[in-house]
């Protein structure tokens, strides 16, 4: 009896705070995923497998790169991402505070082909707030992003 009310205690406070109601705050941080792996901005997560349905960003084969899509309805429908260049060419930032805020338009994005350490971007979450993006890192298998929210 006595181990019965401890355990509905427990339960009873282990409940408090986890109000399904509550807003997510969007996270900043830096996650580091590889090929069919996707990050969840708004969680600050990786998403093993990542793909279009569960990642704000997400990862495939690019023959020697990794090439990087946003998420979205469906795998050839992906929500909005600047990639920011010039000249045509990925842009390379020394930071994530140089990545400029400027939200991209809601236009079909096109997914990077090639990852470059530097590379900067800004995309529209899941949940169509927007997040500013840093590639600190990258290789043939894996890429580190640091990313932070963007006010609209």
């Amino acid at each position: 009896m006595v181990r019965a009310g401890l355990t509905l205690v427990v339960v009873m406070l282990l409940g408090l705070g986890c109000d399904s109601s509550d807003p997510i705050t969007p996270q900043s941080g830096t996650v580091t995923f590889g090929a069919d792996e996707g990050a969840d901005f708004l969680r600050g997560v990786v998403r093993d497998p990542g793909n279009f349905a569960n990642s704000d960003l997400y990862a495939s084969r690019n023959g020697e790169h990794l090439k990087l899509a946003t998420g979205g309805a469906d795998p050839t429908v992906n929500r909005p991402v600047t990639w920011f260049k010039q000249g045509g060419i990925p842009k390379r930032y020394t930071s994530l505070a140089e990545v400029p805020n400027d939200l991209p338009p809601d236009t079909q994005p096109e997914a990077l082909l090639t990852t470059q350490t530097g590379n900067g971007f800004v995309l529209k979450r899941k949940d169509g707030g927007y997040t500013k993006g840093w590639i600190a890192a990258a290789d043939a298998s894996s890429l580190t992003i640091e990313f932070a929210p963007v006010d609209e």
